[in-house]
């Protein structure tokens, strides 16, 4: 663990917030994961599925931060410039062509062709 430790490079106290962060996240999950645990489904109450998925999805964004900080900064300079033009483009279409799900208009959610995913 001191290994671990000793490798990331970068600000000490913000990897210290991401995690703290990552760890209170557990709370509101399994307080409202109890609802969808007891009304959905078989009405068990089992909340330990809904906390794994989020465990699982906290240490799959781990490894990316650690992974992403690994490069170095300059490079993220050029992606910008790709990327930024997208990012409008979605942001434009996501106001344009927002969904309504459920009666709701949830203008701020699109569903990803071919894939079936909402953001």
């Amino acid at each position: 663990m001191k290994q671990l430790i000793n490798s990331l490079r970068g600000d000490k106290g913000i990897w210290s917030f991401v995690a703290l962060l990552a760890l209170f996240s557990f709370m509101p999950v399994f307080s409202a994961s109890s609802n969808l645990a007891y009304m959905g489904g078989k009405g068990t109450g089992n909340t330990i599925g809904y906390l794994v998925k989020h465990g699982i999805s906290i240490l799959t964004g781990f490894i990316i931060i650690y992974q992403m900080h690994k490069i170095p900064y300059h490079y993220f300079r050029g992606i910008s410039r790709i990327a930024l033009p997208i990012v409008w483009l979605l942001l434009a279409y996501t106001l344009l062509k927002g969904t309504v799900i459920d009666g709701a208009n949830a203008s701020r959610w699109i569903q990803v062709p071919f894939v079936g995913i909402t953001f």
